[in-house]
């Protein structure tokens, strides 16, 4: 997904960008599928939006980023909301890797004793344990007797430490 060849006149003049809603719609016939005025792009697997602009593939993200900056971001966009494909303008925004990795709400796949993102099991305290990592530390919320009372002291002390967090 080269980022390197479109320039944001081209872009502008192929595609239209509602701010508000984050939805690209052409502006020419550009295929028998991306007729004036319809939408363009499709959504991966992963639930973001591509956008064929010549022979190239673009992340919408991207291009919205390029549409009102006229420029490609020098790195990550975060979507604040965590929806892939919601491309508002006021839901982007720029970011390292570390703080796009602190907007999350799902616990890794490997998280099988809870589901709750933060929460573990702590054989040794015999109690559900909270734990936020920040800059390779980790940070303890403590010990608790549900896992539920350990998400909630996960989150309370995310929302201290991670200032990207969604929570």
């Amino acid at each position: 997904m080269a980022t390197t060849d479109l320039t944001a006149p081209r872009l502008r003049e192929v595609l239209d960008y509602d701010k508000e809603t984050g939805i690209f719609t052409w502006r020419l016939n550009v295929s028998s599928t991306g007729r004036k005025g319809a939408v363009a792009g499709c959504k991966t697997k992963a639930g973001y939006t591509l956008i064929r602009v010549g022979k190239k593939l673009y992340l919408a993200h991207r291009l919205a980023f390029l549409h009102v900056t006229g420029e490609f971001p020098c790195s990550l966009l975060d979507h604040q909301d965590m929806v892939k494909s919601n491309n508002a303008w006021n839901n982007l925004r720029e970011s390292n890797k570390s703080q796009n990795g602190q907007n999350k709400l799902t616990a890794q796949k490997n998280n099988k004793a809870t589901g709750l993102l933060g929460v573990f099991w702590s054989s040794q305290a015999n109690k559900w344990g909270a734990k936020v990592n920040l800059n390779r530390k980790q940070y303890h919320a403590g010990f608790h007797s549900t896992p539920e009372l350990a998400h909630a002291a996960y989150v309370q002390l995310k929302r201290r430490l991670h200032p990207f967090g969604m929570l």
